[in-house]
């Protein structure tokens, strides 16, 4: 079985794990919990605010609870985000149902062993060595240079353990005993998640086949970038990866000798999660007499945490003619929670954003910058909201501002039960199997509030008036604005009325409606409506 390891880049952080318990109550912040003490406090406040990991009660994390064999199982594969559900089934008979998804994704994968080739021991506690291993084989984490000096631990875990050890996961409980037969904690077990899912490796990487050619001459500059190879495997190993330089802009000419000339060129580095980090190296170069010279990178370092989200990259000339500076943008990844999703959402260069699970972003609105693309992977964005705020005209959940260029949200589900609309759109969107319920008023509401034209399109789409006019309302409201909405596909607007027109857009604006076959066009109060068809 193949690994699906979770594939997004790392805007603040990296999804977190949680041990799931037989009476599992809902998510709340450390502070409520009053056995989370200051040494555990980040890692539980980590584990909870990703939504995964949950309390014992109201009041107690179960810090100094001991985890048990099938609850650390669960608490890995969520970490991983492995497919639980389509995992080929062991051998192990005492598996209950909600153990026994995780167990066989980790045992295909060799990340977990049994206690016999039929007995797995959900019910057992995991003692700290096999938590050394489970670790280590999740993380990839390598041992090699360390050799640890503890008299308990036996040859089958030497490596685990040092593999701990060096990467600073957690250290013996003397300096000849690392407790390896000890039960671990919850506590424990959320420091060693935290620790091992936000670990950063930094490797040196000198590869002289690499080469960056810089031509200049008294009249032009113009680079010749080819090709320069990283090596990076998904956990931090080396293996063969491209660091691809591509040409980016033409340098003017020179007006005098002995000036300097920059040109920019990008780098764009695609790792083995699909995360693609774009980087933009500035290169200075010396004018001189000479028509031509050339610098060979050779050396190149690149920073990534333990799941190879590329963090930064450094390039430098090999004969220090002069050094390129580099800067890390993030072309697109994925994200796992509201704090993940804000981050990307504000940063400019982030133009593709996937949700690889629900989340929830409470009474925030996230705006859509212009020109990103939201996939929800058939995902639900819940927005949160208070009873106050229901009918006070607040608007919850996705925001698309006017733009330059079109914003692309599909594969996505919002829901949410308090605030108007759940999609206000005042600019170019497309939105393809999207469906917007709850709230108060229209699902989805357009407005062009400005002068000129904006195009939106629907493809199958869901949504309802929620007692409302329509499912989807329009709004035009300035004399030289119009709205054109194109729709296709199967749609849903769970009520007789399909779209409507706010009253001033009849006479101050304009408006188009292409595609809503079975619905005619009715005139109520200076309103128009698309009713279905009887």
């Amino acid at each position: 079985m193949a690994r699906n390891y979770k594939n997004h880049s790392k805007f603040v952080a990296t999804a977190a794990t949680a041990t799931l318990v037989a009476t599992a109550i809902a998510p709340v912040a450390s502070a409520a919990f009053n056995d989370v003490n200051k040494n555990y406090t980040e890692a539980v406040d980590y584990l909870v605010d990703n939504g995964i990991a949950e309390g014992i009660s109201e009041t107690s994390f179960g810090t100094d609870a001991s985890i048990k064999r099938g609850d650390a199982a669960v608490m890995i594969a969520k970490a991983l985000d492995l497919d639980v559900e389509n995992a080929p089934e062991s051998a192990f008979t005492d598996l209950n149902s909600r153990v026994a998804g995780a167990v066989n994704a980790l045992y295909v994968d060799k990340i977990i062993n049994g206690k016999s080739e039929t007995t797995f021991a959900p019910d057992d506690k995991i003692t700290r060595a096999e938590m050394a291993k489970v670790i280590a084989n999740a993380y990839k984490l390598d041992g090699t240079g360390t050799t640890n000096e503890f008299d308990d631990v036996n040859a089958n875990f030497d490596d685990y353990v040092d593999a701990l050890v060096k990467n600073e996961i957690t250290k013996g409980k003397t300096a000849v005993s690392f407790g390896a037969i000890a039960e671990v904690t919850r506590g424990e077990f959320a420091l060693f998640i935290h620790r091992s899912e936000t670990l950063e490796v930094v490797e040196d990487i000198d590869n002289p086949e690499a080469d960056a050619t810089l031509l200049a001459d008294l009249k032009s500059a113009s680079d010749d970038i080819k090709l320069a190879k990283i090596l990076t495997d998904n956990f931090g190993s080396i293996i063969n990866e491209d660091l691809i330089v591509q040409y980016k802009e033409t340098i003017a000419a020179l007006v005098a000798p002995q000036t300097k000339t920059e040109m920019t060129a990008s780098i764009v580095l695609v790792n083995d999660k699909n995360a693609a980090a774009t980087v933009t190296a500035t290169i200075t170069a010396l004018d001189s007499e000479k028509e031509s010279f050339a610098d060979d990178v050779a050396a190149a370092r690149v920073a990534y945490d333990s799941l190879s989200k590329v963090q930064q990259a450094f390039v430098t000339n090999v004969n220090d003619l002069e050094s390129a500076e580099v800067v890390v943008r993030v072309a697109s990844g994925s994200v796992t929670n509201a704090t993940e999703l804000e981050t990307a959402l504000t940063d400019e260069n982030v133009k593709e954003i996937t949700l690889l699970k629900n989340i929830s972003v409470g009474t925030e609105v996230m705006t859509l910058t212009s020109g990103v693309t939201i996939n929800g992977n058939n995902n639900k964005l819940f927005v949160g909201g208070t009873k106050a705020d229901k009918g006070a005209n607040k608007a919850l959940g996705l925001y698309i501002p006017a733009n330059a260029e079109e914003v692309v949200v599909k594969n996505l589900k919002v829901v949410g039960t308090h605030g108007d609309n759940l999609i206000e759109i005042f600019g170019n969107a497309t939105l393809d199997n999207v469906s917007a319920i709850g709230g108060k008023k229209a699902g989805i509401y357009v407005n062009n509030d400005g002068t000129g034209t904006i195009t939106v399109n629907f493809k199958d789409i869901t949504t309802a008036s929620n007692g409302w006019n329509a499912g989807i309302g329009i709004a035009s409201k300035k004399i030289g604005s119009k709205v054109i909405a194109n729709f296709s596909g199967t749609n849903s607007f769970g009520e007789e009325t399909a779209v409507y027109t706010d009253d001033l857009s009849a006479y101050m604006g304009e408006y188009e409606v292409n595609g809503l076959d079975g619905y005619t066009k009715k005139v109520v109060d200076l309103q128009h409506k698309w009713v279905k068809t009887q």
